[in-house]
């Protein structure tokens, strides 16, 4: 982060490390403008990636949510795990790992995953906007989701979500 803000360049945050690193996803993007200030780059942008799921139901959202904990549980072999082999910056990656390996579907919330019914899913959102992220990387294909149920639920969010957020895309453009 240091060497990003130094140089000017925009950051990307995974909110569930960064709440880990920082407390807050917000507290992490504070700092990132802040030091990205105090180098002489004021215009900065942060993103961050969401797991998203909109739920029709609470078992929609307990499915999505145990689908994430299968994901996550299946790619943690891909992270450091001797940290006596791992670089310094890395080592916060035994603490994302020890707790991927302790989670349940009931753990998993807004650090991870943006799901529940269309307007929770926009609230949640709202609420990362309002924390200084100014893009929103969203992954849909997680936990062996069916390829056509990916399609639909990228339709959806499409259609019931993202127009909620016309002010906002037309002035990325």
């Amino acid at each position: 982060m240091r060497l990003a803000a130094a140089r000017g360049y925009n950051i990307l945050f995974a909110p569930f490390a960064a709440s880990m690193v920082f407390g807050t996803l917000a507290d992490a993007v504070a700092k990132f403008k802040e030091l990205a200030r105090a180098a002489g780059h004021p215009n900065v942008k942060a993103a961050c990636s969401y797991f998203t799921a909109i739920a029709d139901s609470e078992a929609e959202v307990r499915a999505a949510k145990e689908r994430l904990v299968f994901y996550l549980k299946g790619i943690s072999p891909a992270f450091p795990h001797d940290m006596s082999k791992a670089p310094p910056s890395l080592r916060y990656f035994k603490e994302i790992v020890d707790r991927i390996h302790a989670m349940t579907p009931d753990q998993v919330g807004e650090r991870s995953i943006v799901t529940g019914g269309r307007d929770d899913v926009v609230a949640q959102l709202k609420r990362v906007e309002a924390a200084g992220i100014d893009e929103v990387i969203m992954y849909f294909s997680f936990g062996a989701y069916p390829h056509g149920n990916v399609l639909a639920m990228m339709e959806r969010v499409a259609k019931e979500v993202l127009p909620d957020f016309r002010e906002a895309l037309a002035a990325a453009r």
